[in-house]
């Protein structure tokens, strides 16, 4: 975990594992030419062949615009599309032949204090003009009142509500039944556990609830959503 210090992900609400992804190609260019980096909270609802089919057309990688379209201006980059880093389409050759693992790095230890995103912050300098962007369908942004689509290839479950935190709606509850699938431990809780930092689960619990005409569960979740948010302001 050494190799991954001074990127300021300590900083952020962010690990160190999310770095990981920098230097990912070193290892696979050796099995493949190309592979498709997936972040822990999506969920792929469609088939992934498709991605086999996408050109890069000379670029290193392919990914989906992000919401965060700011974020580029912040270093002076106008003119140019900050991507999401969650779902990435990586060219091996191309990376490897344009050295990104090493112009990556060279941010350790350099880091100001514009970074938000340690990993997606970083590619997007780096990568800035080598991306072909793909529709959303490769990578939705999933949230608490977003409408699915039956052509959506993958969802990501974007902000702080993921899905082994919380199961109220469908989309979790499918994401929970294929780790119940996997060596992982199952998790079995419908929402998470009552303590002050989990106080805004609550609130899109309520939500949820309320309408899909559920509401004793509504105005619970309500209920738990304003005591713990109190408390949560005297901590």
């Amino acid at each position: 975990m050494e190799l991954f210090r001074g990127f300021g992900a300590e900083k952020t609400r962010f690990t160190a594992v999310s770095l990981f992804r920098l230097c990912m190609t070193d290892v696979l260019s050796k099995m493949t030419d190309r592979f498709l980096y997936l972040d822990a909270d999506v969920l792929c609802l469609n088939d992934l062949s498709i991605f086999l089919d996408i050109e890069f057309d000379e670029k290193i990688v392919a990914a989906v615009p992000d919401l965060a379209k700011d974020r580029l201006e912040e270093w002076g980059i106008k003119n140019s599309t900050y991507f999401n880093s969650g779902v990435l389409l990586i060219s091996c050759n191309t990376w490897e032949k344009e050295n990104i693992t090493e112009q990556l790095f060279s941010f350790r230890d350099r880091l100001d204090n514009k970074i938000k995103y340690p990993d997606q912050d970083i590619l997007n300098r780096v990568l800035n003009g080598k991306v072909k962007y793909l529709d959303k369908r490769f990578n939705f942004f999933g949230f608490y009142g977003t409408t699915l689509q039956t052509d959506y290839i993958i969802y990501h479950f974007i902000g702080r509500e993921k899905p082994w935190n919380i199961a109220v709606r469908d989309i979790e509850k499918k994401w929970r039944y294929y780790l119940s699938l996997t060596p992982w431990p199952c998790i079995e809780y419908e929402l998470p556990s009552r303590v002050p930092s989990n106080y805004f689960y609550f609130k899109n619990a309520s939500f949820y609830y309320y309408k899909n005409k559920r509401i004793l569960e509504a105005l619970k979740c309500y209920f738990w959503y304003s005591w713990l948010k109190m408390l949560h302001s005297f901590i």
